[in-house]
């Protein structure tokens, strides 16, 4: 949830009237931020041991990105190596999230999506089933068929990954190898489908514009130089 606040913070900022209206909004959004802070941390602070539970979920690898770089490569791309790797490749997504917020709404939760999404493929070490929930639910507000099919596809892929923990990796005896083996499977069968459609709708985008603004042939550049030295 945090990675979605700069794409609202900034889509309101932007969209303000004028440089008395951003300061005044920015004054509102702390203030409101602090409040709710307080209210849902200090009935159970403990100190730095509160956030104790959130920092271990980054020592955990399950059913993500790093893993499967792992098993892929024998072992010779180590956990934290993957996960880093992930994290670059996230951050080029959320870059275009970023991007996308500083147009309409419709633009920002779309940016909310991609940038939800391509977190739980490749930047977290960690992935369970309930987590497809969040981009699910931002992909219906947005009325683009490629993120609806993607959502539907990637909570399909989620659910149907539970079997392979449920079944195969009992049938396997439930060894070390057999947990690896399961984590690249359940990665695949979660991720695989939604990122081949939007590669898919991407490659369309690309052929499409090339087609509304094709390249000027070398006969036609030739000409164009003829008539201006004319």
């Amino acid at each position: 949830t945090l990675l979605i606040i700069p794409l609202f913070f900034i889509q309101g900022v932007i969209h303000q009237s004028n440089n008395r209206s951003r300061l005044l909004y920015l004054l509102k959004i702390t203030v409101i931020s602090v409040i709710l802070i307080a209210m849902f941390y200090v009935p159970f602070w403990s100190g730095t041991h509160t956030f104790d539970s959130l920092l271990s979920e980054e020592q955990f690898y399950i059913a993500s990105f790093s893993t499967m770089l792992f098993e892929l490569s024998s072992a010779s791309i180590p956990l934290t190596q993957g996960k880093l790797l992930g994290e670059v490749v996230f951050a080029i997504f959320y870059l275009y999230a970023l991007f996308l917020s500083t147009m309409d709404r419709e633009s920002m939760l779309r940016g909310c999506f991609i940038a939800l999404f391509f977190f739980l493929a490749f930047g977290t070490p960690k992935f369970q089933i309930w987590y497809a929930g969040w981009p699910a639910m931002l992909a219906v507000l947005t009325p683009q068929k490629d993120k609806l099919l993607g959502a539907f596809l990637f909570t399909s892929g989620a659910t149907f990954s539970n079997c392979v923990y449920q079944f195969l990796f009992t049938m396997m005896a439930a060894s070390g190898d057999a947990f690896m083996f399961s984590n690249d499977l359940a990665y695949l069968i979660t991720f695989f489908p939604a990122l081949l459609l939007f590669l898919g709708f991407m490659l369309r985008w690309l052929v499409s514009s090339s087609e509304r603004y094709p390249k000027v042939s070398a006969v036609q550049q030739n000409s164009d130089v003829q008539r201006s030295n004319l």
